[in-house]
Protein backbone atom coordinates (compact mmCIF):
# COMPACT_ATOMS: atom_id res chain seq x y z
CA UNK A 1 0.00 0.00 0.00
CA UNK A 2 1.37 3.37 -0.96
CA UNK A 3 0.93 6.70 0.74
CA UNK A 4 -1.54 7.76 -1.96
CA UNK A 5 -4.03 5.16 -0.68
CA UNK A 6 -3.76 6.77 2.75
CA UNK A 7 -4.59 10.18 1.25
CA UNK A 8 -1.17 11.64 0.43
CA UNK A 9 -1.43 14.63 -1.91
CA UNK A 10 1.28 16.17 -4.10
CA UNK A 11 0.69 19.46 -2.26
CA UNK A 12 2.27 17.95 0.87
CA UNK A 13 5.57 17.22 -0.89
CA UNK A 14 7.17 20.70 -0.51
CA UNK A 15 6.60 20.54 3.27
CA UNK A 16 8.11 17.06 3.49
CA UNK A 17 11.15 17.60 1.24
CA UNK A 18 13.46 19.20 3.87
CA UNK A 19 12.77 16.31 6.24
CA UNK A 20 13.30 13.68 3.56
CA UNK A 21 16.78 15.08 2.98
CA UNK A 22 17.45 14.45 6.71
CA UNK A 23 16.44 10.79 6.34
CA UNK A 24 13.05 11.13 8.06
CA UNK A 25 9.91 9.33 6.91
CA UNK A 26 6.27 10.37 6.58
CA UNK A 27 3.14 8.60 7.82
CA UNK A 28 -0.48 9.26 8.74
CA UNK A 29 -1.85 9.28 12.28
CA UNK A 30 -4.72 6.78 12.63
CA UNK A 31 -5.02 6.62 16.46
CA UNK A 32 -4.15 8.78 19.43
CA UNK A 33 -3.99 7.58 23.03
CA UNK A 34 -2.66 10.13 25.52
CA UNK A 35 0.23 11.42 23.42
CA UNK A 36 1.05 8.00 21.95
CA UNK A 37 0.18 7.83 18.29
CA UNK A 38 -0.35 4.99 15.84
CA UNK A 39 1.08 5.88 12.44
CA UNK A 40 0.32 4.07 9.20
CA UNK A 41 3.22 3.94 6.81
CA UNK A 42 3.19 3.19 3.12
CA UNK A 43 4.31 -0.38 3.83
CA UNK A 44 1.04 -1.58 5.46
CA UNK A 45 2.65 -1.25 8.88
CA UNK A 46 1.36 0.39 11.99
CA UNK A 47 3.96 2.09 14.12
CA UNK A 48 3.68 3.43 17.68
CA UNK A 49 5.26 6.86 18.11
CA UNK A 50 5.51 9.77 20.54
CA UNK A 51 6.51 13.35 19.86
CA UNK A 52 10.13 14.35 20.36
CA UNK A 53 11.24 16.54 23.24
CA UNK A 54 12.09 19.33 20.81
CA UNK A 55 8.59 19.10 19.33
CA UNK A 56 7.02 19.20 22.80
CA UNK A 57 9.12 22.22 23.79
CA UNK A 58 8.27 24.13 20.58
CA UNK A 59 4.51 23.44 20.79
CA UNK A 60 2.66 26.28 22.47
CA UNK A 61 -0.84 24.78 22.37
CA UNK A 62 -2.53 21.39 22.30
CA UNK A 63 -3.70 22.15 18.75
CA UNK A 64 -0.05 21.99 17.64
CA UNK A 65 0.11 18.28 18.50
CA UNK A 66 -0.82 15.57 15.97
CA UNK A 67 -4.43 14.40 15.70
CA UNK A 68 -6.04 11.59 13.73
CA UNK A 69 -5.67 12.36 10.03
CA UNK A 70 -2.46 14.37 10.34
CA UNK A 71 0.57 13.62 8.23
CA UNK A 72 3.62 13.47 10.48
CA UNK A 73 7.36 13.29 9.89
CA UNK A 74 9.00 10.65 12.06
CA UNK A 75 12.18 8.69 12.63
CA UNK A 76 11.79 4.97 13.11
CA UNK A 77 13.63 3.40 16.03
CA UNK A 78 16.15 0.63 15.46
CA UNK A 79 13.73 -1.99 16.80
CA UNK A 80 11.36 -0.99 13.92
CA UNK A 81 8.28 -1.09 16.22
CA UNK A 82 8.45 2.45 17.55
CA UNK A 83 9.26 5.91 16.32
CA UNK A 84 9.60 9.56 17.24
CA UNK A 85 7.48 12.29 15.65
CA UNK A 86 9.49 15.38 14.72
CA UNK A 87 6.95 17.49 12.81
CA UNK A 88 3.37 17.74 11.58
CA UNK A 89 2.83 18.54 7.89
CA UNK A 90 0.52 21.63 7.68
CA UNK A 91 -3.18 20.68 7.66
CA UNK A 92 -5.42 21.52 4.72
CA UNK A 93 -8.59 21.07 6.80
CA UNK A 94 -9.62 20.33 10.36
CA UNK A 95 -12.66 19.86 12.57
CA UNK A 96 -12.28 21.56 15.92
CA UNK A 97 -14.26 22.76 18.90
CA UNK A 98 -13.77 24.66 22.12
CA UNK A 99 -11.94 22.45 24.59
CA UNK A 100 -13.84 21.26 27.63
CA UNK A 101 -13.57 23.22 30.86
CA UNK A 102 -13.12 26.88 31.64
CA UNK A 103 -10.10 27.37 29.38
CA UNK A 104 -10.76 29.04 26.03
CA UNK A 105 -8.66 26.80 23.84
CA UNK A 106 -9.22 25.09 20.52
CA UNK A 107 -9.38 21.29 20.46
CA UNK A 108 -8.72 19.80 17.04
CA UNK A 109 -10.69 16.58 16.66
CA UNK A 110 -9.58 15.39 13.22
CA UNK A 111 -7.49 16.78 10.36
CA UNK A 112 -7.08 16.53 6.60
CA UNK A 113 -10.54 15.25 5.76
CA UNK A 114 -12.35 15.62 2.43
CA UNK A 115 -15.92 14.81 3.44
CA UNK A 116 -17.75 15.15 6.74
CA UNK A 117 -21.12 13.61 7.55
CA UNK A 118 -23.06 15.07 10.46
CA UNK A 119 -25.74 12.82 11.91
CA UNK A 120 -28.31 14.05 14.39
CA UNK A 121 -31.21 12.39 16.19
CA UNK A 122 -34.75 13.58 15.64
CA UNK A 123 -35.91 12.19 18.97
CA UNK A 124 -37.82 14.64 21.15
CA UNK A 125 -36.17 13.07 24.18
CA UNK A 126 -32.67 14.07 23.06
CA UNK A 127 -33.33 17.46 21.48
CA UNK A 128 -36.00 20.14 21.44
CA UNK A 129 -39.39 19.47 19.90
CA UNK A 130 -38.76 22.01 17.15
CA UNK A 131 -36.28 19.58 15.58
CA UNK A 132 -38.83 16.79 15.37
CA UNK A 133 -40.23 16.80 11.83
CA UNK A 134 -43.63 15.40 12.85
CA UNK A 135 -44.03 17.95 15.63
CA UNK A 136 -43.04 20.80 13.32
CA UNK A 137 -45.59 19.64 10.73
CA UNK A 138 -48.36 19.50 13.38
CA UNK A 139 -47.38 22.93 14.65
CA UNK A 140 -47.59 24.43 11.14
CA UNK A 141 -50.89 22.64 10.39
CA UNK A 142 -52.44 24.07 13.55
CA UNK A 143 -51.55 27.58 12.39
CA UNK A 144 -53.20 27.20 8.93
CA UNK A 145 -56.63 28.78 8.46
CA UNK A 146 -59.51 26.33 8.13
CA UNK A 147 -61.01 25.82 4.66
CA UNK A 148 -64.65 26.02 5.82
Amino acid sequence: MGLDLLGWRPGFEPYYLPYRLQGLQVGRVVEEHRYVYTIMTGAKRALQAAVSGKFRYASEHKRDYPVVGDWVVYRQAEDMAQGTIHAVIPRFSQVSRKAAGNVTEEQVLVANIDTLFLVNSCSTILISADWNGTWSWRKRAAQLPSSS
